[in-house]
């Protein structure tokens, strides 16, 4: 439940971060030892994932609009590149993945710190359970960049299984924008331990967009579009609410934004659409699911994450 009610003055406050591949979202407790959302600067409880670079850094919402601005300094899915190889320019100097994070840390936590009225300084950092050790090292020492000195790593499913506030054996399938966690997670006697999960960092909802973008590009039969193109970019959030929009109704009609320089018809998309294009990554998941399913013989199915309400 979203709470507007602020933590005590004077009380040491800890924010719970979930830095998801899409969107990023911060909370607290507040005096009455209740979760609530952490508001950011533009007024929302959900920061979009994304880093950029204009002489400064530029995150979230502000980002978006470099984006579409036609830069080539923004990046959108930093959280599955962190721990490899990845580099960006910024500037005359480059980072790594592990880096692009630390401005986009330092904004969630600024925004608690207005919320709170006080200096925030401790967190819990949500993270894929398929995140390896150096990986969350990573988001450890990225956080402390950020000014959070006190950090302690809690998997994403534990943490849904804290959440849904019941003891015993579960099986959560997190699927995300960028990653997909399918784990059995077993409480007794107030602790929690992972028995068994399964993860991929190469299937989630931000696939589907690229996907769903490509199609429609297809269909309006424009050109291919270069990753930096602004038009790309709209593409890609126009694909994303599509998807979105597929989730409660089996068509919606489109009408295309200006993408090839004049305008474009309205397109009817069927839900049906979209699940050809999805079919065979889908179909995997559930695949794994049975089969931890009959293993662990769990009490509840916990669906978490965005992609995880694709009908």
């Amino acid at each position: 439940a979203l709470r507007k009610t602020r933590p005590a003055p004077n009380r040491s406050v800890a924010v719970g971060i979930d830095l998801g591949t899409r969107n990023a979202l911060c909370a607290c407790v507040d005096g009455e030892g209740l979760p609530v959302m952490v508001p950011n600067r533009w007024g929302s409880t959900s920061t979009p994932s994304v880093v950029g670079w204009d002489g400064g850094w530029v995150i979230g919402e502000d980002a978006l609009r470099l984006s579409l601005r036609g830069s080539e300094s923004v990046w959108w899915d930093i959280k599955r590149k962190v721990g490899g190889n990845f580099s960006a320019l910024c500037g005359t100097e480059t980072y790594t993945a592990q880096a692009l994070l630390v401005p986009l840390l330092s904004a969630l936590r600024e925004d608690a710190e207005v919320f709170v009225g006080q200096f925030v300084s401790s967190c819990i950092l949500a993270v894929p359970a398929c995140f390896t050790l150096l990986q969350r090292e990573a988001m450890t020492q990225a956080a402390n960049a950020a000014g959070l000195r006190e950090v302690r790593i809690v998997n994403e499913p534990t943490a849904a299984a804290l959440a849904y506030g019941r003891e015993g054996r579960f099986l959560v399938m997190d699927f995300g924008a960028g990653t997909v966690d399918i784990s059995v997670v077993e409480s007794e006697n107030g602790v929690w331990q992972v028995l068994e999960s399964v993860g991929t960092a190469k299937v989630g909802g931000y696939d589907f967009d690229i996907a769903l973008a490509e199609w429609l590009r297809e269909r309006l039969l424009l050109e291919a579009f270069s990753p930096s193109d602004p038009r790309w970019r709209v593409l890609i959030l126009e694909a994303e609410s599509i998807k979105i929009a597929l989730s409660t109704c089996r068509s919606y009609s489109w009408k295309p934004p200006a993408l090839g320089g004049h305008d474009l018809a309205p397109l009817l998309v069927e839900r049906e659409d979209l699940e050809r294009m999805v079919r065979f990554s889908i179909r995997r998941l559930i695949l794994v699911v049975r089969k931890l399913w009959e293993k662990h013989d769990p009490q509840r199915l916990l669906l978490v994450g965005g992609s995880s309400r694709i009908p």
